[in-house]
């Protein structure tokens, strides 16, 4: 049975996809990792690679999808400075009380469900 042409798309757009996730300020690289590895798979499956190389390409894959990744974290990093953030910080009042207890009514109990009775087990 040969494979989909469009599974086989769309799990290539996937890989750059990921990629471009973490351009965009994505910092979990676990994604990219696995549809790379994923990738990979379906390479070797599609090559006929014998069983006994593949983890071989699996892990040569996961490295190059780490080295893709990494300088594009490391660019993150250098483009934001500690004072960035701090001016981040200072911008966030801290005054929240209103807001976070405004909708709390709804988890107010009227009524006590419990009796006195049902907190003591009683075998009859």
């Amino acid at each position: 049975m040969l494979p989909r042409r469009d599974l086989i798309t769309v799990i290539g757009d996937a890989k750059v996809w990921s990629l471009w996730c973490i351009e965009a300020g994505e910092t979990n690289v676990k994604g990219h990792i696995f549809v790379c590895l994923l990738w990979a798979h379906i390479e070797a499956l599609r090559n006929g690679t014998p069983k006994t190389d593949t983890p071989v390409l699996l892990a040569k894959a996961a490295k190059q999808a780490e080295e893709n990744a990494l300088p594009v974290l490391q660019k993150m990093i250098e483009q934001s400075s500690p004072q960035q953030a701090t001016n981040e910080l200072n911008k966030m009042s801290l005054d929240r009380t209103a807001d976070v207890f405004e909708d709390w009514d709804f988890m107010v109990i009227d009524r006590t469900f419990l009796t006195p009775s049902d907190l003591f087990l009683t075998f009859d």
